[in-house]
């Protein structure tokens, strides 16, 4: 006997819906109506699983900076050396959050609509998923002296600038563009002292 496919859960449905209409029109742009429409569900059914369109747009950005997160764990799972894992981490960036650009600038954008509170819900999960793990490989880097010195937070922020200018990359380049970022994180881009001028 073959059952029917599971439906989508409802709540994923309508985080996936208010996901795209939040990106599409910003936080005022929306309304529960709308998300209710197109998740396909009542507006009483929609108030059941969201209870207020703060809490709605706050759950999509904590579910896309838990997906981001589950990236960069992947990326770091496997350890080794500094330069592998954030080898790892950048391929991560490039290639799986292409597509990610639009939710990241809805964050920027528009969590000054959500309360302090909810802001801070949102900053606390984006550093403890997303910015620490990053941090943690370049300080595990320092201390078994596989880095210099460095400010590990501030070097933490110019590696993930890098990283989020390589989203806007054609695919078909990722390999070599993450490749020329690491090399220019590690190494940079002077001559060597041993190289004619």
């Amino acid at each position: 006997m073959t059952t029917a496919p599971d439906r989508p859960d409802v709540h994923d449905r309508i985080l996936d819906e208010a996901t795209i209409l939040f990106e599409r029109h910003g936080f005022h742009g929306v309304s529960m109506r709308q998300v209710a429409e197109a998740a396909g569900v009542s507006k009483a059914g929609l108030y059941y699983h969201v209870h207020d369109k703060e809490r709605l747009f706050l759950g999509v950005l904590l579910r896309a900076i838990a997906r981001i997160g589950d990236h960069v764990d992947e990326a770091t799972a496997g350890g080794g050396r500094a330069r592998a894992q954030v080898r790892r981490v950048l391929r991560a960036i490039v290639t799986r959050m292409r597509g990610s650009e639009r939710i990241m600038r809805l964050a920027e954008q528009d969590a000054v609509h959500l309360s302090e509170e909810a802001r801070a819900r949102m900053l606390a999960a984006y550093y403890a998923r997303f910015v620490e793990p990053i941090r943690d490989v370049l300080r595990r880097g320092v201390e078994r002296g596989e880095l210099r010195e460095v400010d590990v937070p501030e070097v933490t922020w110019l590696l993930l600038g890098q990283a989020f200018a390589g989203l806007s990359a054609p695919p078909e380049r990722a390999d070599s563009l993450v490749d020329a970022m690491v090399e220019v994180f590690f190494d940079g881009v002077a001559a060597r002292a041993d190289t004619p001028q």
